[in-house]
């Protein structure tokens, strides 16, 4: 029985997706490694180094269809070294010389930091599709809700008015500079190695006269992978970059569904994610309560992201390579996949599935009886008097009042003397219109929809 729920019969289909998990569940993991294998002899054999027949029969056989896992794990645990168990395990299908060229020349650590490339490599683009997906949506509620005015909040508390396409235009901007930071890391993460047991391509030098840079070059071209300038093997921050990255998509999507879950609540009740079907039960006992699964689960979720790549950063290679870090890379990466493509995939169904009240928005910004246009009339006095300060503290003593006696604040501005000096009640009137206290907003707007065609 499975021990992760994402594993889990009752539990596995609210992680990822099937082509995801296929990237990193065990199949994926052995077929990388077959595919490395199975190309470097290609490439031997293409160079001369090691006999033609030999590279055709390992292309072959190196496949989950005659390379048996059951094979593998008994080796594995004869020998307590994947590389070899699978080497073994390939060996005990092919011809007797053939096996004689299986993994000729490269390293462990060469199989194991090729092939989690690969994967990586699978992995990227939908990652990358996902991220176009959240902004997109994003853009779609931002023209759409371009005009939705809303209240702005900023500590918790009402602050000055904006829209609801605003607020959207924000997170669709951020999720367009995660798009430029996945094309910027890609270069770096998807990068193999085939330089042998500490870095220095002597097991190649040894065994012919190829050019050991020509070999590895030829190779990881077949991989559609780039190569290290000198070895990597003692160097994990690519990955570290990459978990990072996962954590920042993380930080961004937490932001955006705690921000959902606060406008979600029955006091505010701006907008509601959708239940996801009649049959979709929130309490087991409250037969009223449609709760924010999606964005409950996105906000747990996000931590573990952010958990796993702290982990890894506090790993680190001894000497010139050791075996610390596989343990922490083979659990964390593919399970921080796993769980972006999660978090991305819910959001985007809360996204496409939202329920906006345009009416319940104007109510919540009407609720201070125009104190959050305070701002607003202190600098229309402070225009007409040129102090700033004074205007402040004038308008404060007004606000405090208009609170402490459950009055509206046009009343009691109307009412203050010294206000009136300046403003007249039709500037007071004005001045606390939130529809003209809007700035540049659409203009906002505006640039992050031409920014995020670029």
């Amino acid at each position: 029985m499975a021990v992760q729920l994402m594993d889990s019969v009752i539990f596995g289909w609210i992680f990822g997706n099937d082509e995801v998990k296929a990237i990193f569940d065990e199949k994926g993991v052995i077929e990388s490694w077959l595919l490395f294998e199975k190309t470097l002899a290609k490439v031997q054999a293409d160079l001369g180094m090691i006999p033609k027949k030999s590279a055709e029969e390992i292309d072959r056989k190196a496949n989950l269809n005659d390379v048996s896992l059951e094979k593998i794990r008994e080796y594995f645990h004869e020998t307590a070294l994947a590389s070899v168990a699978l080497i073994k395990a390939l060996k005990d299908i092919c011809s007797a010389d053939t096996g004689e060229y299986i993994h000729y020349g490269p390293t462990t650590q060469d199989l194991y930091d090729t092939s989690l490339a690969i994967r990586l490599k699978k992995f990227m683009p939908l990652l990358t599709t996902d991220l176009r997906q959240v902004r997109d949506l994003l853009l779609k509620l931002c023209v759409k809700h371009k005009n939705t005015l809303m209240i702005g909040r900023t500590h918790g508390r009402q602050a000055i008015p904006i829209t609801f396409g605003f607020k959207m235009a924000i997170q669709a901007e951020t999720f367009n500079i995660h798009l430029k930071r996945a094309r910027e890391i890609y270069p770096r993460v998807a990068i193999g190695s085939l330089s042998g047991a500490v870095g220095t391509y002597s097991s190649f030098k040894a065994l012919s006269e190829v050019n050991p840079f020509e070999l590895e070059r030829r190779v990881l071209d077949e991989l559609g992978l780039k190569a290290p300038v000198i070895s990597c093997q003692p160097s994990i921050e690519r990955f570290c970059e990459f978990l990072n990255f996962l954590s920042l998509i993380s930080v961004s999507v937490e932001k955006l569904a705690q921000d959902l879950f606060t406008m979600q609540r029955d006091e505010v009740a701006e907008i509601k994610e959708s239940p996801g079907g009649d049959r979709k039960i929130s309490s087991s006992t409250m037969p009223h309560k449609q709760n924010p699964k999606g964005l409950e689960l996105i906000l747990g979720l996000s931590k573990l992201i952010r958990s796993y790549s702290q982990a890894l950063m506090e790993t680190s290679m001894k000497d010139e390579r050791d075996r610390s870090a596989f343990w922490v890379e083979d659990i964390a990466i593919p399970e921080a996949c796993v769980l972006a493509s999660t978090i991305l995939g819910t959001l985007k169904n809360i996204l496409e599935n939202l329920e906006v009240f345009p009416e319940v928005m104007e109510k919540n910004v009407n609720i201070t009886q125009g104190l959050i246009m305070a701002e607003n009339v202190m600098l229309a006095l402070s225009k007409k008097t040129g102090k700033k300060e004074s205007a402040h503290k004038l308008v404060t003593e007004s606000a405090k009042k208009a609170v402490m006696n459950h009055r509206p604040f046009e009343e009691v501005l109307s009412e203050n003397e010294e206000v009136r000096k300046y403003l007249s009640r039709q500037e007071i009137h004005d001045a606390l219109n939130p529809s003209a206290y809007l700035g540049l907003i659409e203009e906002l707007i505006e640039r992050v929809l031409k920014f995020c065609k670029e």
